[in-house]
């Protein structure tokens, strides 16, 4: 999200769907995935920051949206800026790592690139979101949680009708988390016709059938993604993990994680 985009109709439909979202699962935490870019000039040839002084005075900052509290909804904003595809999926897979250590009610996960997913055909950029990404985002949240998504209307459908451009988008940000396209549900708002929002909560059984899939066959490592025996599980994986991998995590301290499936890789 460019800061100019902040505080737009977009994001009054935006805000007042994920509260009433909160409503219909029984949510207690919204966490705002940023996709953040800033502002730059540029100044004979040279690229710099905004002055945060300058946005400051002009712009809401995009956190502001922290205060807002409604019926006990507590409001989390990534927004660490875009930098590449993968640095920032790794920022919102740690961040779930640690939600899924809490036992607490369910949470919306909220994806807010510019733009939505990443075009069938043409360039990808960072304004948005690769259905890899999107999959590997799915399998991380927690049975019950919700997964929803920022979807604007894309230029190759800028002359359709209104909703002609909807369905294909669903199609293929169902097609990523390997679910029917009924599954995934649409929010819309009429202060902004230009954009949809999908949503889709995981089930609790799907979870724990990502979690346990693979028990009676051969595993790999998270890390590197070596192949261990058939019908071993994870057998060897403490010397492997040892040998490779102890400077990213210690063995003790990765074990737990990879046994739940809930370690998230962290090399380059």
């Amino acid at each position: 999200m460019k800061d100019k985009w902040y505080g737009d109709n977009r994001d009054l439909v935006k805000w007042g769907v994920l509260l009433q979202l909160a409503k219909m699962c029984g949510a207690r935490r919204i966490v705002q995935v940023a996709y953040y870019r800033p502002e730059t000039i540029e100044i004979d040839g040279k690229f710099y920051p905004m002055p945060s002084a300058v946005t400051g005075h002009f712009r809401k900052d995009l956190t502001d949206i922290n205060r807002l509290m409604i019926e006990g909804v507590q409001i989390e904003v990534l927004d660490e800026p875009t930098k590449s595809f993968d640095a920032y999926t790794k920022i919102v897979l740690d961040r779930l790592e640690k939600l899924s250590a809490c036992q607490e009610p369910p949470c919306i996960l909220f994806l807010d690139p510019d733009n939505g997913l990443e075009p069938e055909k043409g360039t990808k950029r960072l304004e948005h979101v690769r259905s890899g990404d999107l999959k590997r985002i799915w399998e991380a949240i927690r049975g019950n949680d919700v997964l929803a998504f920022y979807q604007h209307k894309t230029d190759i459908f800028q002359h359709t009708d209104d909703n002609d451009w909807i369905e294909p988008k669903r199609k293929q940000f169902a097609d990523a988390l390997s679910l029917s396209r009924r599954t995934v549900k649409t929010a819309r708002g009429s202060a902004a016709n230009d954009v949809v929002f999908f949503y889709v909560q995981k089930s609790a059984s799907e979870r724990l059938k990502e979690e346990s899939s693979g028990e009676e066959s051969g595993k790999a490592c998270p890390e590197c993604g070596r192949q261990f025996n058939e019908g071993r599980g994870f057998g060897g994986i403490d010397g492997h993990w040892r040998k490779e991998h102890n400077s990213i995590m210690s063995y003790e301290e990765a074990w737990p994680l990879i046994k739940s499936g809930r370690y998230r890789r962290r090399g380059a």
